[in-house]
């Protein structure tokens, strides 16, 4: 698309200040506010209405791409007790979906602009791997064995700093003899070889740089991860139960991360004795059954040592994190309506809707207040349920309909950023949980026609019900005599 966007909020009322977010691929962009009425280009109906409506923020602004960056992960703040001096033993459970994607973090303090810390791995080959850097070369660890595809592993990676002894283990949580998948390997490494760095220690991805900002992280990790911990030694590396109460009392546990609370929240808790609280990024699926759950309980409330997992994906995208293009106090005496604020590409070419782009936001009145007998409630929910849905990938040639440029861009952009609602299912074959308006909905837009039905479908469908309402308002008003 040549120009989207989004808003936060989308909704807002009178002395609100609303923030809009742009990307566009021309030199310079006009923004206008319009209120919408209708949406439908069919010529069988009344046709596309817009009322423009001067605005404070109305004006031409420098263009600019902003790309999305998709991928979950947990990010815990640089702390100098995560490079421990003696050496490592960094422990985890996983359950990989993906295994031979590619390579994929699990957890560590790995810088990879500089190739320095320390991290475990699922590489190239599929397989656990540890990574040892010192910013001059990186030493691979590697167990040799593929893991398999959803399935409970205890992992764990260690290091020697004085020695440069190291090891590295990858045991199935139910084990059986002659099991290829489960491995071990040893190898003596150049001792001190941990680079201290200021890069946070990331879990299910990697920073390229010490900020690991949009852009910034790598190295996706699709699947399930329980109980990572980090200890300050060597010897903890083949602990049997890495989740008991004798190992969160381990007199060289730096950080315990508690994957089992705060289940509504991005907060990720340390029970270490350091609080080396995280952060989880673009909201992977929490409350998910982890290597313990029995299925005799289906409530995460009622057993959440059975729910103390976390799922991420490489494409979960919950906040693309854009900065504003600019900000819009929504003034005293603005009528409540569905308003929007069209943008339109400008580099030479004619300003029309194949260079413009409609970003919805809905104005009520202020509480307490009512301008009108009649309330729309917009359906916001089920607009962000079949927010940017894919559902039905057919060829343009077999739905014609009035306006097949802008639908037939909006479904190719959706796809070519991995936009998903909750009808798809992630890369990994796992089910959609989260949508967020802090993205582009490019289906949330007039003149949408749905692929399926051929149809405008839930916002441009429900423009029809505006125009209604307001052709009534305005026969009423000319039955009393009224402008």
């Amino acid at each position: 698309m040549r120009v989207t966007g989004y808003t936060d909020p989308m909704t807002a009322r009178p002395g609100d200040t609303v923030r809009v977010m742009v990307s566009c691929d021309a030199a310079r962009f006009r923004a206008e506010l319009v209120r919408l009425v209708h949406g439908d280009e069919n010529p069988a109906g009344p046709g596309f209405k817009e009322i423009p409506r001067s605005a404070t923020f109305d004006g031409i602004y420098p263009g600019g791409v902003w790309p999305l960056y998709p991928g979950s992960c947990v990010i815990v703040p640089h702390d100098d007790a995560l490079h421990p001096s003696a050496g490592f033993t960094l422990a985890a459970w996983i359950w990989p979906t993906t295994p031979t994607k590619g390579l994929q973090a699990i957890a560590g303090k790995w810088h990879d602009g500089r190739g320095a810390g320390y991290a475990l791995f699922i590489n190239e080959d599929g397989a656990l791997e540890l990574r040892v850097g010192d910013g001059g070369s990186v030493h691979r660890l590697s167990t040799g064995r593929p893991l398999c595809a959803e399935r409970w592993y205890y992992v764990a990676g260690c290091y020697a700093a004085a020695t440069g002894n190291a090891k590295i283990v990858q045991r199935p949580a139910q084990f059986w003899p002659g099991d290829e998948s489960a491995g071990q390997t040893e190898a003596t490494l150049p001792p001190g070889l941990v680079l201290a760095h200021d890069a946070p220690f990331m879990m299910a991805a990697t920073a390229a740089t010490e900020n690991a900002g949009a852009g910034e992280r790598r190295d996706f990790y699709n699947g399930k991860i329980e109980g990572p911990r980090l200890f300050g030694g060597p010897l903890a590396a083949l602990r049997e139960a890495t989740d008991s109460a004798s190992a969160t009392a381990a007199p060289d546990l730096v950080a315990a991360w508690n994957f089992g609370r705060d289940f509504a929240r991005d907060h990720i808790h340390d029970d270490g004795p350091g609080g080396l609280h995280g952060r989880a990024v673009n909201m992977p699926a929490r409350a998910v059954t982890g290597h313990t759950w029995t299925g005799r309980i289906d409530d995460f409330r009622e057993a959440p040592d059975e729910y103390g997992a976390i799922h991420f994906h490489d494409d979960d995208l919950v906040d693309a994190e854009w900065a504003p293009a600019f900000s819009w106090r929504i003034p005293d005496g603005l009528p409540s309506a569905v308003y929007a604020i069209r943008l339109r590409a400008l580099d030479g070419e004619a300003e029309d809707h194949r260079t413009e782009d409609h970003i919805p936001i809905f104005i009520l009145p202020r509480k307490g207040t009512a301008a009108s007998r009649v309330a729309f409630l917009a359906p916001i929910m089920s607009y962000l349920a079949y927010a940017n849905e894919q559902l039905t990938q057919v060829p343009m040639a077999l739905c014609p309909n009035q306006n097949p440029d802008a639908s037939k861009e909006a479904y190719a952009y959706a796809a070519r950023n991995r936009l998903l609602s909750l009808y798809e299912r992630h890369g990994d074959g796992s089910g959609v949980f989260y949508s967020s308006r802090l993205r582009p909905i490019v289906n949330l837009r007039p003149r949408f026609v749905m692929y399926a039905t051929n149809s405008p479908h839930q916002f441009s469908a429900d423009l029809h019900l505006i125009d209604w309402l307001v052709a009534k308002a305005a026969d009423s008003q000319h039955a009393l005599g009224s402008d």
